[in-house]
């Protein structure tokens, strides 16, 4: 196995560590099979961003949690998410072993990824983070000023109530201090509304995360949200930043539509995800290491 050598980490765990797997790492059955197709839909997810632009260069960072297990999937860092397939997929430890795969991850994702995967659990086996722009134009703002995301769309009927907000950016995420702050605004949100992670967190002058039980879950919510800021920030550029022009759904009309939703998510979800893998699959796109050879 290789170890990630990163600037300021904690000693790493090798083979020869001293401390009981026990310890380090919780074990659980997983196939090679299903390990495969996670990578394989990770892969995917990251060329679905590259596709409708919510990347950005060969940073950001998309990872899923092995279930039951102190490991998760993260890219080898320098692939670029538009070629992204089940082979650059990292396999790693808590630790910053790499388990599987060539390569080493960006030291960011590793750290900001880890913590999160770490601290909120099951319901956010899926962690999607990007600097997509329009949610990052509206992280820019300051809350009287529309950083704050309204309902000027049904699409926020996905997201009411479910949005976490850090205010303020504190550095980047090369270490577990920064890691852990920005961790904590998401558990400090989940322990604030019964246990119940958020689907977005907004973070200031930076990008957005994305939470899901599945990637298709984080996917779904990742692409809804920039298509609801996107809308948000056309408006708010249309009336000259005056928010009291925005037309806002009414109270009695969301509550009615969140019912709805709620009602409509799980197969949404699911047709989503399938249809993303079918727009690949018909365009001849390769995520999975068996398609590229």
């Amino acid at each position: 196995h290789q170890v990630v050598a990163m600037p300021s980490a904690p000693i790493l765990a090798t083979a020869e560590s001293s401390e009981p797997v026990a310890k380090r790492q919780r074990q659980s059955d997983i196939s090679a099979e299903e390990l495969a197709r996670a990578r394989e839909d990770l892969a995917l997810c990251y060329q679905a961003c590259a596709k409708f632009n919510l990347n950005e260069g060969v940073c950001n960072h998309l990872s899923l949690q092995l279930p039951g297990r102190d490991e998760f999937l993260l890219i080898a860092y320098g692939v670029h998410w538009s070629k992204a397939r089940a082979a650059d997929i990292l396999h790693l430890n808590f630790d910053g072993e790499v388990l599987a795969g060539e390569g080493k991850p960006e030291i960011t994702g590793f750290y900001s990824h880890r913590a999160m995967h770490r601290e909120l659990g099951l319901q956010a086996a899926a962690v999607l983070h990007t600097h997509m722009p329009f949610a990052t134009t509206l992280s820019a703002l300051r809350p009287e000023a529309g950083s704050r995301i309204m309902p000027v769309h049904q699409n926020y009927l996905r997201f009411t109530n479910k949005i976490a907000y850090e205010d303020s950016w504190g550095g980047f995420f090369d270490g577990d201090e920064v890691a852990d702050a920005v961790t904590h605004t998401a558990v400090t949100w989940k322990a604030a509304n019964n246990g119940q992670c958020p689907r977005i967190m907004l973070c200031a002058n930076h990008g957005v995360f994305a939470f899901g039980t599945s990637i298709a879950d984080a996917w779904d919510n990742l692409y809804y949200f920039e298509r609801l800021c996107e809308v948000q920030v056309r408006a708010l550029s249309c009336v000259g930043g005056d928010l009291s022009k925005i037309r806002l759904m009414d109270e009695k009309g969301i509550a009615k539509g969140v019912e709805q939703e709620d009602a409509l998510r799980e197969e949404s979800v699911n047709q989503h995800w399938s249809a993303m893998k079918g727009l690949f699959a018909g365009q001849g796109w390769a995520f999975s290491d068996q398609q590229a050879s």
